[in-house]
């Protein structure tokens, strides 16, 4: 498949070339917003956001355990803050104890009788961070950061550990109290990571140490694991970077950031999200069939209490290699994991979806995505994305999975907010 760049947790083999105009017109048109775009999985910067965490110890969401790891790294050479939000996007039921004991559910059959199974809170979990100059942090989302000993040099730097032989490639630990980080099991979780760079708690008593600083020194990615006795499968994907206008070390006014439009303090979220992508159920060989999902958040939320998230709408133009073109759309709220061809179609009806390789007849293509603007003055539709593609051997069900980051392109016209 043609695509301009993946991250690092690509398959290799799965690269195939779509000879399509429109597909070299994308990266050419991306490659030429590129030098002036300040969203991007490459570049240090002073918000990150990352769109899928992912907690499941006991294998019920789809029969195997998964466990994200996160790592973040001060690429400056003094140290920084950094203040924290998981948001929950837990699809949970309204009645009975779903697959964990704590609502947790894939759908309607996973409740009590008259059960729904639906998205309840969006909530948020904050936590600090406080990294020393080129310090790099890393913590499975299961566990949290509950110590004060990490890793220094080895294979493992930033790791949690309790004494030297926990540091891989003769690593040491040495004692560092960079914040707790809450552990997100047991039970299930799906939600995102955002994280902003802040004052320092020590950098001035007169000052928040919430309030968002004027700096891009921040970096990360995430590791999603599904494993178990008979499986080892890994995903990696970069967090989306959005960069802070200024970057003198100055303080900013609130703890309301302004992404885009004229105020901006950061980087616009862009007008259009372009996927490179198989059909869905498309048959590389007779050992690999494809399906992809599609996690969306929104660039604009509320983070400590939003009792009622606003809704998103999105409209997607799917091309085929043909340059066919045919049309969806689709609403979510503050999050929203889903399989392409259940983006347009009910569950069991994917095969007649315009993401699916029967509808399109060719095995690949590329779906452009556009935020619907908010025309009533409240901040806009931004998004951001990731999609992972599943290669599903048909002769013994084996998964093998990729993540892989999107294409951005443009700067909307309309503000995205992000308050805590």
């Amino acid at each position: 498949m043609w695509r301009c760049k993946r991250s690092e947790g690509d398959m290799k083999n799965t690269r195939m070339a779509i000879r399509l105009p429109v597909a070299l017109l994308a990266c050419g048109l991306l490659a030429s917003t590129a030098v002036g775009q300040k969203v991007s999985t490459e570049e240090a910067a002073g918000y990150l956001v990352f769109p899928k965490v992912v907690v499941d110890l006991s294998g019920a969401l789809n029969g195997v355990p998964m466990d994200t790891v996160i790592r973040i790294t001060n690429t400056s050479g003094d140290p920084t803050s950094v203040h924290c939000f998981y948001v929950d996007g837990t699809p949970r039921c309204t009645i009975g104890r779903g697959l964990d004991g704590a609502g947790a559910c894939r759908t309607n059959g996973d409740c009590a009788e008259g059960g729904i199974c639906t998205l309840s809170s969006c909530q948020a979990i904050n936590f600090d961070l406080n990294l020393t100059a080129n310090q790099p942090v890393g913590w499975r989302a299961s566990e949290g950061v509950v110590t004060t000993g990490f890793c220094v040099g080895g294979t493992s730097p930033g790791f949690p550990c309790s004494a030297d032989n926990d540091c891989a490639g003769g690593g040491e630990c040495q004692d560092q109290d960079i914040g707790r980080v809450p552990p997100l099991s047991p039970g299930i979780f799906q939600g995102e990571l955002k994280c902003v760079q802040v004052v320092g708690s020590g950098d001035d008593p007169n000052i928040d140490p919430n309030i968002p600083v004027n700096r891009n020194d921040l970096v990360g990615n995430a590791s999603i694991y599904r494993v178990n006795n008979a499986l080892v499968d890994v995903q990696t994907y970069n967090a989306v970077g959005v960069q802070a206008v200024k970057s003198d070390k100055s303080t900013q006014n609130d703890t309301t950031l302004v992404l885009g439009g004229e105020d901006r303090e950061y980087a616009g979220c862009s007008a259009q999200v372009i996927v490179d992508h198989f059909f869905d159920n498309a048959r590389l060989s007779g050992a690999r069939e494809v399906t992809s999902e599609i996690t969306l958040v929104p660039c604009s939320e509320r983070l400590e209490v939003d009792d009622n998230p606003a809704v998103h709408t999105l409209q997607f133009v799917v091309f085929n290699e043909f340059e066919q073109r045919m049309s969806a759309s689709t609403r979510f709220r503050c999050f929203r994991e889903v399989q392409l061809s259940q983006l347009d179609r009910r569950p069991g009806q994917e095969a007649f979806s315009v993401f699916n390789v029967g509808v399109q007849g060719t095995l690949a293509g590329q779906t452009v995505i556009r935020p619907v603007l908010s025309g009533d003055g409240n901040p806009g539709n931004g998004i951001l994305a990731i999609v992972e593609e599943f290669h599903r051997n048909p002769r013994n069900n084996a998964v093998r999975s990729a993540a892989f980051n999107i294409h951005l392109r443009g700067d909307k016209s309309q503000a995205d907010t992000v308050a805590y």
